[in-house]
């Protein structure tokens, strides 16, 4: 599934909006990034290619573009990156 999302995305992050400062915003296979998940799987998201976007984290998971997602929740929601409505 991440070769697909990493395809699909263009080898580009996805984070549009919320792009990390140090984002390179072009993705290498083996760098590293993350297949998010729109609707997070906490709360029923599915494995499946329409809910997964490619973003940069720049080390572990919970760094990068895909925290900056995750700590702006609103903005997220707002630009499509997270499901639900913006706050």
């Amino acid at each position: 599934m991440r070769s697909e999302v990493f395809r699909r995305a263009g080898g580009r992050c996805q984070a549009d909006g919320l792009h990390h400062p140090d984002c390179p915003g072009v993705l290498k296979p083996g760098w590293a990034w993350n297949a998010h998940h729109i609707q997070p799987r906490s709360k029923g998201g599915a494995d499946e290619l329409e809910n997964l976007l490619a973003v940069w984290t720049g080390g572990p998971a919970a760094s990068g573009c895909h925290a900056r997602l995750h700590s702006n929740p609103a903005l997220a929601k707002s630009l499509g990156l997270l499901a639900g409505r913006a706050a």
